[in-house]
């Protein structure tokens, strides 16, 4: 079925990425689904990027360009949505690339579950590689709750869905600006609230790189990613009590996760003290069933002396990289 009648809006928010940006917009351009707009938000580059951009707009009057002081990369995005004319709207990164097949596959799992997210599966490299395989991959699987989204590793991204423009602007849908560590999972958190579910298939659709120099490549204290965004999430109106309980084990997972990376980095005592404080909201909660072992290692990061704490983990984490973990 040609469903080419349907404008997409490609949203792309870019900042000091003249590096990267052309393989973005160029994927973009080459997607099987032609009807689309893309959207380039430049964020106040001091590099090409804008440059680069209005180039592409010159010869492409599927391009438009659009320039703001920096403001983040939550501003670029919402910058984006308003001034998106497509019926549906997919996220990209000025640093990543789409399949060329992408938009259309998609847009027919959409068509079938008009009330449902759709997304498929992403990949993180290095450096470019080509998606070897362009097979369709026909396990997909329907969500029918929020409760069996929180499941699914990619649901807490933007990336590879597709998004209802009608969702968004009827429910005021935008990325919240005040933080910039998470703003994905709290965007797609507020939208699964407007639906029926979500269909998912394995399938990638596209790559994200991984860069040093990136927001999440920086130490912590330049990372700012302190916000405490699975809060925000816990404390939406419309939850229920099996959603509230999985976002509880999330926020006590992903702070554990992020003091023992802190402990083994160079981020200050201030900077422990606060994730470890984060990671007691839910604690004793999440510890239940859990056995003695485990709750050992989380009272050791939690309460002992940092410096002991930070010289016994990097001796773990060196005896693990020097003997291969036995299979079980």
């Amino acid at each position: 079925m040609n469903h080419n009648s349907i404008l997409v809006s490609v949203i792309i928010p870019a900042y000091n990425t003249s590096h990267y940006i052309q393989r973005a917009i160029e994927s973009s351009q080459r997607q099987s689904h032609t009807n689309v707009e893309i959207i380039i938000v430049d964020d106040g580059s001091n590099d090409d990027t804008l440059k680069i951009a209005q180039s592409y707009a010159e010869k492409d009057s599927r391009v438009r360009v659009f320039h703001q002081e920096n403001s983040g990369v939550s501003s670029a995005r919402n910058r984006g949505i308003r001034e998106s004319n497509g019926e549906y709207i997919i996220f990209l990164d000025s640093d990543d690339w789409l399949e060329d097949y992408a938009i259309e596959f998609l847009l027919a799992m959409q068509m079938n579950n008009h009330d449902r997210l759709v997304t498929a599966d992403f990949r993180t490299v290095k450096e470019y590689v080509p998606v070897t395989s362009k097979e369709a991959d026909n396990n997909i699987l329907i969500l029918n709750s929020i409760d069996e989204a929180l499941s699914l590793p990619v649901i807490q991204y933007i990336h590879s869905k597709l998004f209802r423009t009608d969702i968004l602007r009827k429910n005021n849908i935008a990325f919240r600006e005040g933080i910039n560590y998470g703003e994905d999972a709290v965007f797609v958190f507020d939208y699964l609230h407007m639906t029926e579910g979500v269909i998912y298939s394995p399938r990638i659709i596209m790559s994200m790189l991984e860069r040093s120099d990136s927001a999440t490549g920086k130490p912590y204290e330049q990372r700012k990613l302190f916000q405490d965004y699975p809060q925000l999430m816990i404390d939406h109106p419309n939850n229920t009590e099996a959603v509230i309980r999985k976002l509880r084990a999330y926020h006590t997972e992903m702070f554990i996760n992020e003091l023992s990376n802190a402990l083994t980095s160079k981020a200050g005592t201030d900077t422990i003290t606060y994730l470890r404080e984060k990671t007691k909201t839910y604690l004793n909660e999440y510890l239940k069933g859990k056995s003695f072992t485990r709750k050992a290692a989380f009272y050791f990061k939690l309460y002992m002396p940092i410096n002991i704490v930070r010289v016994l983990q990097r001796t773990s984490n060196l005896i693990h990289r020097l003997i291969p973990r036995r299979k079980i």
